[in-house]
Order: structure tokens, then C-alpha cells, then sequence
């Protein structure tokens, strides 16, 4: 089992597998447009080959099952100074 947080969060794994490291990066850059103006940007991408989700196995049991590992999601904010 993988605790995500102090919450709780967690992913069963599938019986005979253990966990493995988490790894996340992210890229961000401001672009002043103007003395009033400015685009923000940033990127993020994660890698985490402990995702899963309970499907059915042939004999009707929901089993944990592992996911794609791979998130990307990125944010756009444009900012108003007065």
C-alpha cells in the first residue's frame, strides 16, 4: 500500500509488488509585457509508476491494477498590476 499524504491518500498495489519512487519535475517562466501586464507559464510533469485503479479480473473480483505512470499538466495565469 502507498501512503500519499498525512491525509491518507492511498493506492493499493497489486499482491507481490512493492513500491517504487516518485519522481516530479516542474518548469515555470514570467514574460513582463508590460509595466501593468504579465504572462506566467509553468509545466509539470510527474512519474508515478505506483497509480492504480481496481479492475475485474476474469473471475469477477476487483483487483488492483497499475495505471499509465505518466502525468503532464501545465497553468497559464495572466497577471493585472494597478
Amino acid at each position: 500500500m502507498v501512503v500519499r499524504d498525512a491525509n491518507g491518500s492511498t493506492n493499493t498495489l497489486p499482491t507481490n509488488t512493492s513500491s517504487i519512487p516518485i519522481f516530479s519535475a516542474k518548469a515555470s517562466v514570467k514574460l513582463d509585457i508590460s509595466d501593468y501586464f504579465a504572462f506566467i507559464g509553468a509545466v509539470y510533469y510527474t512519474r508515478d509508476p505506483n497509480r492504480t485503479t481496481f479492475k475485474d479480473s476474469v473471475s469477477g473480483v476487483a483487483e488492483p491494477s497499475f495505471e499509465s505512470p505518466d502525468q503532464l499538466g501545465f497553468n497559464l495565469v495572466i497577471n493585472a498590476r494597478f
